[in-house]
């Protein structure tokens, strides 16, 4: 058993993070001839107006009746954290169609929200001003990752033999 630390001792420290290295990893092993760069969840705006929305949503289903604990009030806190996981879980992906798909995913699941904070206020639970302030950032959100969809399926259709 090693003695416990002293103020002289030096403890090993990890390396800094460095954001160049997590911006763009070069893969050489992909087994396609182009080399594999990650992309970076984080310098992504939807993703990060994601997050914003889940945690607005979190903010205004914790108004909701007590009651609702697993309910309504459980999908649309589930629904809501799913824009930016399935965001970011598709920036790892490999291909574009891949990641493409996951954007899918999120896409749905805004939706999916919208639907629920619908509900929601009319069975007045939420105030109207706060659903328009809620569902206008969602529709640019929304509209946000229909036009990147859009790019990579152009990009991938221009790939095809």
């Amino acid at each position: 058993m090693e003695p416990p630390p002293t103020a002289n001792s030096q403890q090993p420290t990890a390396p800094p993070l460095n954001h160049v290295f997590l911006h763009q990893i070069n893969c050489n092993y992909h087994p396609s001839s182009q080399p594999y760069v990650m992309r970076n969840f984080r310098t992504f705006t939807i993703w990060k107006q994601g997050m914003d929305l889940a945690l607005e949503a979190y903010r205004i289903v914790n108004r909701f009746p007590r009651d609702e604990l697993y309910g309504l009030k459980s999908q649309i806190k589930r629904a809501s954290v799913s824009i930016p996981s399935n965001i970011a879980e598709g920036c790892s992906r490999w291909s574009e169609r891949e990641f493409a798909r996951y954007l899918e995913i999120a896409l749905g699941s805004s939706f999916e929200v919208e639907t629920d904070f619908m509900l929601a206020q009319k069975l007045e639970w939420i105030q109207e001003k706060d659903l328009v302030e809620f569902l206008d950032a969602l529709h640019t959100e929304q509209k946000q990752i229909n036009a990147l969809l859009s790019k990579l399926r152009a990009s991938t259709k221009s790939r095809r033999p």
